[in-house]
């Protein structure tokens, strides 16, 4: 029950901050597609380069799922890094 009364407070303090900004999706682009299965997907940002990294493989429980690192991908309108 004090558990629950925890929860009720912290939800009941958090209702009353600002909302943060909105996230709006600029554009889409598929920038790898070479494996029937991929998935687990981050990307990082590591000494200013973004690299998108996921694992790939026959299928979602495959024992053949390997890593994917893709390094920077570049849009072509400008210097803005892609993964």
């Amino acid at each position: 029950m004090r558990f629950l009364l925890v929860l009720v407070a912290i939800f009941s303090l958090t209702d009353h901050l600002p909302a943060a900004d909105e996230a709006k999706i600029l554009e889409v682009q598929k920038i790898w597609d070479q494996a029937p299965h991929n998935a687990f997907t981050d990307l990082v940002l590591f000494q200013d380069r973004w690299f998108c990294v996921f694992r790939e493989g026959q299928g979602h429980v495959s024992p053949d799922g390997a890593l994917r690192v893709i390094l920077p991908v570049m849009v072509s309108s400008g210097s803005r890094p892609l993964c």
